[in-house]
């Protein structure tokens, strides 16, 4: 393989039973206050200062939910208020 070409990630392994690491809060380095907010099933507001992980809180939360098959990807909507955290997400 040419070291130029981009290489693609794999598929992951069939997790055998086990919890998959995108749904739990330490693949995502989630702290104590984060946590709760990923785990919540409903509706999320984050209100936080800034640099205190609320898109990255944000974001897993809609993964998890997307992959566990609880959220329809064309219906879940995320909304920020500044550059940044758009291009983050």
């Amino acid at each position: 393989m040419d070291s130029r070409t981009p290489t693609r990630a794999s598929a992951p392994a069939p997790t055998g039973g086990r919890v998959p690491r995108y749904s739990d809060p330490a693949y995502w380095r989630l702290d104590s206050l984060q946590a709760p907010v990923f785990e919540n099933t409903g509706p999320t507001l984050a209100i936080a200062g800034p640099g205190s992980g609320k898109t990255r809180t944000i974001i897993a939360k809609a993964v998890k939910l997307i992959h566990e098959n609880r959220g329809d990807p064309g219906a879940v909507a995320l909304v920020t208020f500044t550059k940044a955290s758009a291009a983050e997400m």
